[in-house]
């Protein structure tokens, strides 16, 4: 029922991006909850104008609709299962994905082809949803650590 009712949701924002400005729609898009720190943040501005003069609405709209979380199979099941590491990064103040990285963490972990540190969860202090806009100086060690944990582990599994 959550999936269907996020489906339609999307499939109607969809038409109304078709039907409005790009900066109309960024502009309500982002007065989402989910991205009050971002708004904030002193590159808010520039970045959102850099999106409107870069997007299109129909591809905008053709991604909610064809690409929404709601008609997208749920891989939640293969967690179990993954066989390639996994980092998870997410902001502080970002209470519900937090829950959700946790919980796709502890998932993960249970899989039998992963070892000592294959899965992390990164949560950045004082940011929120777009940790890479908001915080970029934090994200990129994370990464760093991420890519070369991902080479050391391919070293050893083809020695």
């Amino acid at each position: 029922a959550r999936t269907t009712a996020r489906a339609m949701k999307d499939l109607l924002l969809s038409a109304q991006i078709r039907e409005t400005s790009m900066q109309s729609f960024l502009e309500q898009w982002y007065e989402q909850p989910m991205f009050r720190e971002f708004r904030e943040c002193p590159q808010f501005q520039s970045i959102v104008s850099e999106r409107e003069r870069i997007h299109r609405r129909g591809g905008i709209a053709d991604a909610l609709r064809y690409m929404s979380p709601g008609i997208q199979e749920s891989l939640w099941p293969k967690l179990s299962g993954l066989a390639v590491p996994l980092c998870v990064v997410c902001g502080e103040r970002d209470s519900k994905y937090e829950a959700i990285s946790r919980e796709m963490c502890e998932a993960a972990a249970r899989s039998p082809h992963l070892g000592e540190g294959d899965v992390s969860i990164h949560v950045v202090p004082g940011v929120g949803h777009c940790v890479h806009l908001e915080s970029p100086e934090a994200l990129a060690p994370i990464l760093a650590s991420f890519s070369s944990h991902v080479a050391q582990r391919e070293e050893v599994m083809n020695f």
